[in-house]
């Protein structure tokens, strides 16, 4: 909390490897895998993925063991501003931080509590309704048959 009793939520960047072919690196066959960054917060609502880069193809998996290189490479430098940039989009700020590696960046933003899951659907269903007894189309459907070849709209009741 600041001064103000103001709450913060923290994140870190911190490098993630992708592999998708299963069992290939596991039997001494070199598997292609792919590098990212990604952003984890926490804050007073708990943990989150705030952000994520792309992905490269960095590395391989041989006999279950990852393999790849964490030097500063202009591709993944690259990647890691994009996310900062991203998460400074988003309110985060850019905290003074040195001790890790060259990619570890921290940032800090204040508390803004968010809608649960169940909130935010809630939410988007009372728009579609709201929008289907308006008359109105709920996503890019056809105004004629309601967005299904061959159906026609139904008609539509007040309820109350």
């Amino acid at each position: 909390m600041t001064a103000a009793g103001e709450q913060w939520e923290y994140c870190q960047v911190e490098i993630r490897l992708r592999n998708d072919l299963g069992t290939a690196g596991q039997i001494g066959m070199p598997a292609l895998a792919w590098t990212y960054f990604r952003a984890v917060a926490s804050g007073p609502d708990g943990s989150y993925i705030a952000a994520t880069s792309r992905e490269i193809p960095m590395a391989s998996t041989v006999m279950g063991v990852d393999i790849f290189s964490t030097r500063r490479l202009p591709a993944l430098d690259g990647m890691v501003e994009d996310l900062v940039t991203d998460l400074r989009r988003q309110g985060w700020q850019l905290l003074e931080y040195r001790g890790g590696p060259w990619w570890e960046k921290r940032l800090r933003r204040p508390f803004r509590p968010r809608p649960s899951r169940t909130r935010r659907l809630a939410q988007a269903l009372r728009s579609a309704a709201t929008r289907l007894l308006a008359g109105r189309s709920v996503g890019a459907a056809d105004e004629k048959n309601g967005g299904r070849p061959g159906r026609p709209r139904p008609a539509l009741r007040e309820i109350r």
